[in-house]
């Protein structure tokens, strides 16, 4: 069965650079996450890290969902895949060596959280209203990181609930149903986290040609100055960062719970 599993992991990651949604380098590294979510969760884990995987790819094919502000294009490279599955990875391998159910929690967790923040950015651009950001309140170009739209909120709800609904129909024993709501909030609440780093740390260039805001560090064939936070945080640590909360939250609210 794991024989089955890794090859269809394998299968999974090789079909996604085919359809250039993932890079050779992001293909490599979504097999390794998933190969640890395998390893760790068996069955349980390919599926609840496929929910996150499958119905992200899906969805910035259909709703076609580039950015041209954002660092990177729409194929997802290592890093990227690391910036998402890299804390649920960390659950997986610790569960290799000390067996808890915790970790488990984590592990949905975190893809839930990653899930509420691309399903967010995904259909949040498509809001007919113009983003706030989440630091003023005031309005904020669409595509800007810290910008939040009602729409995007209710989405990041979907991805949340997608998740965390896997997870509950694969191990009704594990998510009590006080576990899936907790594990639904504190991955919906982690988009907003995600949204107020973005605010406040994440780098943003200006176009000394064109005078356009963007993550790029190139624009119009020239170097970009920055005018926001920092330049060592870009999309990608926010996202680790992120995710890597509301995986610790909900483990911690977990142990609380159960005692």
């Amino acid at each position: 069965m794991s024989l089955f599993l890794y090859m269809l992991t394998a299968a999974a990651a090789f079909g996604a650079w085919s359809m250039k949604s993932l890079t050779p380098g992001g293909a490599f590294g979504a097999f390794i996450v998933g190969g640890l979510a395998v390893a760790g969760f068996g069955f349980t884990g390919m599926a609840v890290m496929g929910s996150f995987f499958l119905s992200s790819v899906l969805l910035e094919k259909v709703l076609k969902s580039e950015d041209k502000k954002e660092a990177k294009g729409a194929r997802r490279d290592a890093v990227q895949v690391v910036a998402n599955g890299g804390p649920a990875s960390v659950c997986a391998f610790l569960q290799l060596f000390f067996p808890h159910p915790v970790f488990l929690i984590g592990f949905t967790a975190a893809y839930a959280a990653a899930a509420a923040d691309t399903w967010a950015s995904a259909i949040g651009r498509k809001s007919t209203e113009q983003p706030v950001s989440i630091r003023t309140g005031g309005l904020v170009e669409p595509g800007i990181s810290g910008g939040v739209t009602r729409l995007g909120n209710l989405a990041a709800g979907g991805g949340s609930g997608f998740v965390t609904a896997a997870a509950w129909l694969l191990e009704p024993e594990v998510f009590s149903m006080i576990i899936v709501l907790l594990l639904f909030i504190t991955a919906f609440l982690s988009q907003f986290a995600d949204a107020w780093l973005g605010a406040v740390y994440q780098s943003l260039f200006q176009c000394r040609v064109c005078g356009e805001k963007t993550e790029q560090a190139v624009h119009c064939s020239e170097s970009t100055k920055l005018v926001k936070g920092n330049k060592w945080w870009n999309n990608d640590t926010v996202n680790f960062a992120a995710v890597s909360l509301g995986a610790v939250s909900a483990m911690l609210l977990y142990m609380i719970v159960t005692g």
